[in-house]
């Protein structure tokens, strides 16, 4: 699947509220379980497809160390993109 930068298809304005939204309740997240970002993904969703990448229906997701990248398909409309980061965020939190 070819992917970009969800910011490249979310309003960064929309964009930068909904990852607010989900970096405090990763961080909170993570000071519960006591999991890194790796580990997290590993326990949610399973083998990654390479080193650091998983990917889910529309979307891929890289970590490394702290920092978290989420791509959709590029051909994804704001509401797929937007409705594939829920999809990605109720599979990491919801598991």
């Amino acid at each position: 699947m070819a992917t970009k930068p969800i910011s490249e298809v979310v309003p960064l304005e929309e964009w930068i509220r909904t990852y607010h939204s989900f970096r405090t309740e990763l961080d909170l997240r993570l000071r519960e379980t006591g999991f890194n970002l790796i580990e997290l993904h590993q326990n949610a969703l399973g083998p990654e497809i390479s080193p650091g990448a998983w990917e889910g229906n529309g979307y891929r997701v890289y970590v490394e160390g702290r920092a978290l990248t989420f791509e959709v398909s590029e051909e994804a409309s704001t509401d797929e993109a937007l409705e594939a980061f829920k999809s990605y965020r109720e599979s990491l939190f919801n598991h």
